[in-house]
């Protein structure tokens, strides 16, 4: 009822104004005029009945809960701090423009910021920043740290060698293993071609070539590896169980095949160029020549009686693309291993590997 004598009166006053309007524009409109005035009145008749037109003074929600509570307050109060909810009922007022404009803008901050978490998270593509930080900790080292564990191939357990007198032939000097078999190698130069010898009384001398690329380095400019030796006894009943006689002054190369996440890799062939000595044998965990030929569960194979020269070692696998293992030394496509033979602290084992993917 309050609503309704407030329309009314609004009706009464837009009539006051309707009806001073002869006497400035002249008795010629007077019919026109009491036409807009009955159109006026009737216009105020029906916005008395529909009291949807002025949300901002009057919203339609705040009588209904607190009629008894400073009505004339609340009204003006709430349309300012509360403008998101007039919009659903009233979308053609200003009001309902405001939340629009605030909707946009603050969801496209919060996207942008869970895209980056999961990035971080994820590992999926980074932001160009952070590509931009990274590249260097990587890209730019111009040596390395190459950190080994020494174990017993063929011991139980795997267990670690210790007192391994290593070092980077040429090159930065020799560390000693240490009780874990642990030993690092610092200040190596990166694309270039490394042999790093592991000795030890009582155990076949080890010749690692070794090649690294920058890019194949981590944050730190490190790499690891284990490297397993395997003593004289060892050697010489392995090739006595091959039916081969180890001559004194040859080398032996032992090559070993994986796959990238998976480990050792079965069913896998190597060649030898040229071709010298004997081999390959196919070595399964046990230390016993396969039946088939090709890798048992080792991925391991031997080549034995091998004079002094440089050779190269392919890898092979019916249902897989090879090639040689990024550290190794390789042939200008990346798909043998390369190694020199030289008499010279020898003879040796030489350890060398390759990936089929």
């Amino acid at each position: 009822m309050k609503k309704q004598s407030i329309f009314a009166l609004s009706a009464l006053f837009a009539l006051y104004l309707v009806a001073t309007l002869p006497a400035c524009t002249g008795p010629a409109k007077e019919g026109a005029n009491n036409e807009q005035i009955t159109e006026t009145v009737q216009e105020s008749t029906k916005d008395a009945s529909e009291p949807t037109q002025e949300p901002t003074t009057e919203p339609s929600t705040e009588p209904t809960k607190e009629p008894n509570s400073e009505p004339t307050a609340e009204p003006a109060s709430e349309p300012t701090t509360e403008p998101k909810s007039e919009p659903t009922t009233e979308p053609q007022d200003e009001p309902s423009s405001e939340p629009v404009v605030d909707d946009a803008i603050e969801p496209a901050i919060e996207p942008s910021a869970e895209r980056i978490a999961e990035v971080m998270d994820a590992g999926t593509e980074a932001p160009p920043e952070m590509l931009t930080e990274q590249a260097p900790e990587v890209t730019t080292c111009s040596t390395f740290s190459y950190k080994g564990t020494v174990y017993d191939f063929f011991g139980n357990n795997q267990p670690k060698i210790t007192a391994v007198n290593v070092c980077a032939i040429g090159s930065v000097g020799c560390k000693k293993s240490n009780i874990r078999g642990e030993f690092t190698l610092t200040g190596l130069k990166v694309n270039t071609d490394i042999y790093i010898s592991l000795k030890k009384s009582g155990w076949s001398n080890v010749l690692l070539p070794l090649h690294v690329q920058a890019s194949a380095l981590n944050a730190n400019c490190q790499i690891s590896q284990t490297l397993g030796m395997v003593s004289t006894q060892q050697a010489a009943a392995l090739a006595s169980s091959l039916g081969v006689n180890q001559s004194a002054n040859r080398s032996t190369i032992v090559a070993t095949v994986s796959e990238p996440g998976k480990g050792p890799l079965s069913g896998a062939k190597m060649t030898i160029t040229p071709k010298k000595g004997a081999g390959p044998y196919y070595i399964t965990a046990a230390g016993r020549k396969n039946i088939r030929p090709e890798t048992a569960s080792t991925g391991l194979a031997v080549f034995l009686n091998i004079p002094v020269g440089t050779y190269s070692v392919g890898y092979s696998h019916s249902s897989k693309t090879c090639e040689a293992s990024p550290y190794t030394i390789q042939n200008a496509t990346g798909d043998l291993s390369v190694m020199k033979i030289t008499a010279t602290g020898g003879p040796w084992m030489v350890l060398t590997s390759g990936i089929c993917q």
